[in-house]
């Protein structure tokens, strides 16, 4: 399926078939547009028929191909209506639109794009990452953001003292339901330690979300061991803590990690 970006015209050509694939002879022609939901974006227009042709080519407005704020990606449905000696038969193409992608810190991830190119060139054996698209880093880091963001972390305070030592009261704790309130002022304020840390667990979430985390899924399956041909993986018994990320994206931020739940009485 093709994208385009939003707001530009856009050129499509339908064939002139049935749902069978077989050729049709229309009488007359009628376009519209829906969305991915199936609302009208576009009402039936009138299109001229060219005898002898087999197909149509026909330009989809700009005003069209517009998301709403806030959407990045959408999905356009251009329906021809063929009007035949049998009846109206429709034929169908789909493109995708998509907005101009800038990932906003605190909204759907932890930095910038260009932020994690310079702190993914600092990283090992990022196979996936390597090999992606932009546009595929991009969604894989609003996901590994979304999968970070539900967990809890607690950042001692003063940072390099042994835990038992800790001041009391003076870590800062923030949990799941903190981060859609977080504001850029005070994330400014938290540990540089431990915004490098969580930048590169998204980094390498986002590795893992784009090459497949293999090995992760057979031991949150439970499976203790594999064998394929001369070829073998024994695991530990027992399925591991699973937090909904990576072995590779909680190695960052190993010792933030809150496991504690609070419960309080609303």
């Amino acid at each position: 399926m093709k994208t385009y970006p939003v707001g530009v015209d856009i050129a499509v050509t339908i064939p002139f078939i049935d749902l069978n694939g077989d050729p049709v002879t229309p009488t007359g022609l009628s376009v519209r547009v829906l969305d991915e939901d199936g609302n009208q974006v576009m009402p039936p227009t009138s299109v001229t028929l060219t005898p002898g042709e087999t197909d149509l080519t026909h330009t989809i407005g700009s005003a069209y191909n517009s998301l709403a704020t806030g959407v990045i990606k959408g999905l356009r449905v251009v329906e021809l209506s063929m009007t035949t000696s049998g009846g109206v038969i429709p034929s169908v193409v789909m493109y995708m639109i998509q907005r101009n992608s800038n990932l906003v810190i605190l909204d759907d991830s932890f930095q910038t794009y260009e932020q994690a190119l310079v702190l993914a060139s600092q990283m090992p054996a990022l196979i996936g990452w390597d090999g992606a698209t932009e546009s595929e880093r991009k969604n894989a880091l609003a996901e590994a953001f979304r999968r970070l963001t539900t967990i809890g972390y607690r950042i001692r305070r003063p940072e390099d003292v042994d835990t038992q030592n800790t001041i009391p009261d003076t870590d800062e704790v923030i949990q799941p339901r903190y981060w859609p309130i977080m504001t850029l002022e005070r994330w400014g304020l938290l540990s540089d330690r431990f915004k490098i840390a969580i930048k590169k667990a998204q980094i390498a979430e986002a590795n893992e979300i784009l090459r497949g985390d293999i090995v992760g899924d057979k031991r949150r399956s439970g499976l203790l061991s594999e064998t394929i041909g001369e070829s073998s993986m024994m695991f530990r018994s027992g399925k591991p803590l699973d937090l909904g990320i990576s072995a590779s994206a909680l190695s960052y931020v190993t010792g933030y990690v809150e496991t504690r739940i609070t419960i309080t009485r609303s």
